[in-house]
């Protein structure tokens, strides 16, 4: 079990990475400050990209203690 969770969560880590990344790119492209990015709500009562990639490791790391 422990290293199934441990799979999950490297595999998210992964994954929030590749969507940096891909934000990273579109804000040199267009150049945008990166951290306008991270702020963007797609809608009014949604959090920023940050505080959105950030749920998922919260939750996460809840659940292992």
């Amino acid at each position: 079990m422990y290293a199934q969770a441990i799979a999950q969560g490297v595999q998210a880590v992964e994954t929030m990475e590749t969507y940096l990344d891909k934000a990273e790119r579109f804000a040199d492209a267009n150049k945008t400050d990166v951290a306008v990015l991270l702020s963007t709500r797609l809608a009014p009562d949604m959090g920023g990209l940050y505080l959105q990639l950030s749920m998922p490791r919260r939750s996460y790391l809840q659940h292992l203690c």
